[in-house]
């Protein structure tokens, strides 16, 4: 059973509950306002009947016409001694002599049930000065009543069955109808599948306040941006992955082939073969090493510690400048400087920023630190040639290189920056690139001082 039908039976269902209820309640409150209001006449029509003499006198009570002259129709009167028995009686519905007569010292009112009828008693004490000598019985059958009780169970049977009708109806379309998109998102989902391209939903037009349906929609729409872009993502790095893995291990070959066929005899064919195999391949180990510290970067949680930031500057700054035999100056009024983060892959972020100022300058570079309320911020600067500024939108996408020819002579992959973003947005700090071309580039990274 498809959801629509069950919701369209459940509010159905829930109607005919509610209508049940009312129902009930309408005639329950029907029948005991019209029965108190028949007991109100009949005790009020005893009252009146006391109000004769002859009645109150016990002698008297053997006359018929004490009685006959307040009889109507459907009704039966009569007088009950204080011995139980019954002195007088006038009837105009023989059913109502099976009612059993009481006597009794207190005004009282039964009803009663006789062939299938109701019936209302009522039963008044007679006084003789202060003695109570009888029990005036005024007894009538509801037939009018329950006339009006029959026609009102069908009126309102007949109304709840329309209205229970019109609400299934109706609780089926408007459940269609809220379900349109709910269908629209199962298609295109469905198309999606079988074709396995990405779609969107057509969401039109929308109010100030979307409700939950256009609120999935939107979530959808966005999930499906995200998955597009991650899939042309994907299928970009696996691309560039392929293209960078196949031109290293091209020359490989080439020069493995130069020394099968002419190196043997000839020296320097090969040890210039020798020489571009052992640099290709260090380009190539290299390469392998950034990608997967490119895939690990994704899943791999932090491992965040307290530690001064100043020594570990220091060290990478030491160590780079013997390898390079180049000037990387340190500029900070600060002499100790407390970070929170994940010593390792602050050490790479560091050396990838320098390395590619080192790389791509022949001047002296500079790094200024400073430390603020709850953020640390270091300044990398070097006086190369620079990045043109139509370039500067693109430096941390993966394998995107300013100048191929550059990044070759360099030893670039292409997926430093990439990486040291990854490594920044994992520290949820920011990092800013300024260029200009001759002129030098400014990288700008800010930290907080705490994760969490």
């Amino acid at each position: 059973m498809s959801v629509k039908i069950r919701l369209t039976l459940l509010s159905t269902l829930w109607l005919l509950l509610l209508l049940i209820f009312l129902n009930s309640f309408i005639y329950t409150y029907f029948e005991k306002i019209t029965t108190q209001s028949e007991i109100q006449l009949l005790l009020n029509k005893a009252d009146s009947i006391l109000q004769k003499e002859k009645l109150h006198d016990t002698t008297d009570w053997d006359d018929p016409s004490v009685l006959k002259e307040s009889l109507i129709y459907n009704e039966m009167l009569r007088i009950i001694g204080h011995d139980g028995h019954i002195r007088n009686v006038v009837y105009s519905n023989k059913e109502l002599l099976k009612i059993n007569g009481k006597f009794t010292t207190r005004a009282q009112s039964d009803i009663v049930e006789a062939d299938g009828h109701r019936s209302i008693i009522v039963r008044v004490p007679i006084y003789n000065g202060q003695e109570v000598v009888g029990t005036l019985e005024i007894a009538k059958q509801l037939v009018s009543l329950d006339y009006y009780g029959s026609i009102l169970v069908k009126g309102l049977l007949i109304a709840s069955g329309i209205a229970v009708i019109l609400s299934f109806i109706g609780s089926y379309f408007y459940t269609k109808l809220v379900f349109r998109p709910v269908n629209r998102l199962a298609d295109t989902m469905q198309e999606i599948e079988q074709s396995g391209s990405f779609q969107k939903l057509d969401l039109g037009s929308h109010s100030m306040q979307p409700d939950e349906l256009d609120k999935l929609g939107l979530i959808f729409n966005k999930m499906i941006g995200k998955l597009e872009k991650n899939f042309h993502r994907q299928h970009q790095f696996i691309a560039d992955a392929s293209h960078e893995l196949r031109t290293p291990l091209t020359i490989i070959e080439s020069y493995a082939s130069l020394l099968k066929r002419w190196a043997r005899n000839d020296p320097a064919v090969r040890e210039e073969a020798v020489e571009a195999i052992y640099s290709e391949s260090i380009r190539l180990k290299g390469l392998v090493k950034s990608l997967l510290t490119l895939a690990e970067g994704q899943e791999a949680p932090l491992h965040s510690e307290t530690f001064s930031f100043l020594p570990l500057v220091q060290g990478i700054t030491s160590s780079l400048q013997q390898t390079y035999g180049r000037v990387i100056e340190v500029d900070t009024d600060q002499t100790e400087i407390w970070l929170v983060a994940d010593v390792e892959k602050m050490k790479q972020l560091l050396i990838i920023l320098l390395d590619n100022a080192l790389k791509y300058s022949e001047q002296k570079v500079e790094i200024f630190i400073e430390e603020r309320a709850d953020q640390v911020r270091f300044t990398i600067q070097d006086y190369g040639i620079g990045i043109r500024e139509q370039d500067l939108p693109y430096l941390f996408e993966r394998f995107y290189r300013v100048d191929q020819a550059r990044s070759r002579k360099t030893g670039g992959t292409g997926l430093g920056l990439s990486i040291a973003k990854r490594i920044v947005d994992q520290h949820k700090g920011t990092i800013e690139v300024n260029s200009r071309l001759n002129e030098g580039t400014r990288i700008c990274v800010q930290l907080p001082k705490h994760q969490g």
